[in-house]
């Protein structure tokens, strides 16, 4: 006859064990996914200057943003460097034009 106390250890240990299973498999779905996801596209860190959460496609700019902004197909807001650096992002009809206009808060 088994007691109470020995019943509901066994029944903790299986619990516990599933939990850390559970854990570990979430784990490692989150570091796969910032490995395949988190980073930085190449060309953005090849060019230091370039506003990499616009992703332009012309880059440099060229045209002013206004103008860009008046003749706009597209406009689109993004942060980066932890949030500091705010663009506005900017192209024309297909793709002829594009430009940023990024400043840090």
């Amino acid at each position: 006859m088994t007691t109470p106390s020995s019943g509901m250890a066994a029944v903790g240990r299986t619990q516990t064990g599933r939990r850390r299973l559970l854990a570990g498999i979430g784990a490692s779905a989150i570091v796969t996914s910032v490995s395949l996801f988190g980073g930085k596209a190449k060309e953005a860190m090849a060019q230091p200057g370039r506003p990499a959460c616009c992703n332009l496609a012309h880059y440099p700019a060229n045209t002013t943003y206004s103008y860009c902004h008046a003749h706009a197909a597209y406009i689109w807001y993004c942060t980066d460097s932890g949030g500091y650096l705010h663009c506005a992002c900017c192209e024309t009809a297909g793709n002829a034009k594009s430009a940023a206009d990024c400043r840090y808060n």
